[in-house]
């Protein structure tokens, strides 16, 4: 049997790699960026509420993105993760909106409330793009 056609990616400018796994890995015709937070380019934790938390989280993904050529217009299946759901949820939804108001048809979603996630974050996105033909 042979590998599978599998391309990890890491060099992107300002997301710092993962210790626990790819932050992007290209495969089949599809991108799966994992792990995106509200960190600076710098790696550092971003003050600020929800809002602010998810379009950054947002941004980060759409940097992961470009680097290969590809905007949030290729997403095509995000999930999302918060710490706070019955409290975020709302103010969450209005950010993401905004973020991606300008990329239609909207990506297909899940949004799942979890106890606790690492560094204490209170939002985290996995997202999948298709890759340009």
């Amino acid at each position: 049997m042979s590998a599978p056609n599998k391309i990890s990616v890491s060099d992107v400018p300002g997301v710092t790699p993962s210790k626990n796994g790819s932050t992007m890995v290209i495969a089949g015709g599809l991108v799966f960026v994992s792990g995106v937070v509200a960190k600076s380019d710098a790696g550092e934790w971003v003050e600020g509420d929800i809002k602010v938390h998810t379009r950054i989280a947002i941004g980060n993904a759409q940097k992961r993105l470009q680097h290969i050529g590809l905007d949030l217009g290729d997403v095509v299946s995000a999930t999302i993760y918060l710490s706070k759901y019955d409290e975020d949820f709302n103010n969450m939804n209005e950010a993401y909106f905004e973020c991606f108001e300008n990329f239609k048809p909207l990506p297909a979603r899940a949004c799942v409330g979890i106890s606790k996630m690492g560094n204490n974050t209170d939002i985290e996105i996995s997202f999948v793009a298709a890759t340009r033909k």
